[in-house]
């Protein structure tokens, strides 16, 4: 697939947030389920250290496997759970960087877990005692503990080393599964694109943080005002996977923008699918242009390497147990040779025609020479 790495404006970031709620609002029962399952099985795996690490490991994953699924709504399917597998049904290669990331993601959070507990001191190890005592903490111990400013130093590298972190990983598995990266490759594109559009970035973050503030309050009057503070956790439950699902699905549209024709400036409703594969479809038909206008122009989508055979590397062979272009995403064949980068300039909008065949001589072959 071509890449070209993309600058956008910072109030693209209201529109990440804004397509991200629109596309849990076309698939809700879909894709809240597919977050409570993930939060459900982390849950489960958390039970354990191996779990844990496990889970850690299955984070770059599972935010892939919401890009997918933002995409397949865009294409008027109903998501399932093979979104999270169909990244390793692709190419060997792919699926060895997809497992790399996870193996880098567990080795980066173990770093910072203990450069967070080295600067807390004996701050961790008093709240820890706490925890194992078995009764009841007395509420102005724990509040004495977590004020202590050793404690709140490390909550502040603790964060400030996975934003660090999060940034090269942000865009890393999309880059490797249409991009056809390697996962250093990946990392280092990762990184480009998100210093590029950091306005964006800082304002979509921004919005996320107030949005989350403003429905904590609201629900929280609500609770107040029938006078049943149970009612507020409740209430928070649902809220909190609702807007945390519609971030995941909004890292779709922080990839297209930034990586490759932009995200639209509006989702129209897509036309009912009469048949063929999830995938199908030309995707600019269905979220807009390159430019943000509307749907139904005749601005291309960046196109597939059309050379593939379905003996290469990119291309999935007869027997894959995946659908036949389902796991593709915006184009049906990522290239294998990698992105081309087009840091000067942006994708082109207009169809290239070839150039006109050369004039041949009219010579008469029935006249001797």
């Amino acid at each position: 697939m071509m890449l070209h790495l993309q600058t956008v404006p910072a109030r693209n970031g209201l529109i990440w947030v804004r397509h991200g709620l629109k596309v849990v609002q076309r698939q809700p029962f879909a894709l809240i389920g597919l977050f409570s399952l993930t939060m459900l099985v982390w849950t489960l795996l958390s039970l354990t250290v191996v779990g844990s690490l496990v889970t850690v490991a299955s984070v770059p994953l599972v935010c892939l496997g919401f890009m997918l699924a933002s995409h397949q709504v865009l294409q008027s399917h109903t998501p399932t759970v093979s979104v999270f597998t169909q990244p390793l049904q692709l190419t060997p290669e792919r699926r060895k960087a997809q497992l790399l990331l996870g193996l880098l993601s567990v080795v980066l959070s173990v770093v910072i877990s203990q450069i967070s507990i080295w600067v807390a001191g004996g701050a961790m190890d008093q709240l820890a005692d706490m925890a194992k005592s078995g009764t009841q903490p007395d509420p102005v111990a724990v509040v004495a503990v977590m004020t202590d400013p050793r404690m709140v130093q490390a909550t502040m590298t603790f964060f400030g080393l996975l934003t660090l972190v999060s940034i090269p990983l942000w865009h890393a598995p999309a880059l490797i599964h249409w991009g056809g990266q390697g996962v250093i490759q990946s990392l280092f594109s990762s990184t480009l694109g998100v210093w590029r559009n950091k306005g964006a970035f800082f304002v979509s973050g921004l919005a996320w943080t107030l949005l989350t503030f403003a429905c904590s309050m609201v629900v929280s009057l609500v609770a107040a005002l029938l006078g049943s503070p149970v009612l507020a956790t409740l209430l928070q439950v649902p809220v909190f996977f609702v807007l945390f699902t519609a971030f995941l699905c909004s890292l779709y549209f922080t990839f297209i923008d930034c990586f490759m024709f932009g995200a639209p400036k509006d989702l129209p409703v897509p036309p009912a699918r009469k048949g063929g594969t999830p995938d199908g479809g030309n995707i600019s038909s269905l979220i807009g242009t390159a430019d943000g206008g509307p749907a139904g122009t005749n601005t291309p989508a960046p196109q597939p390497d059309q050379a593939a055979s379905p003996t290469s590397p990119s291309a999935p062979s007869a027997t894959d147990s995946a659908s036949p272009s389902n796991a593709w995403g915006p184009t049906d064949r990522p290239s294998e040779s990698g992105p081309a980068w087009h840091d000067d300039r942006p994708p082109t909008s207009e169809p290239v025609e070839p150039p006109a065949p050369a004039p041949q001589p009219n010579i008469d072959d029935s006249k001797p020479r």
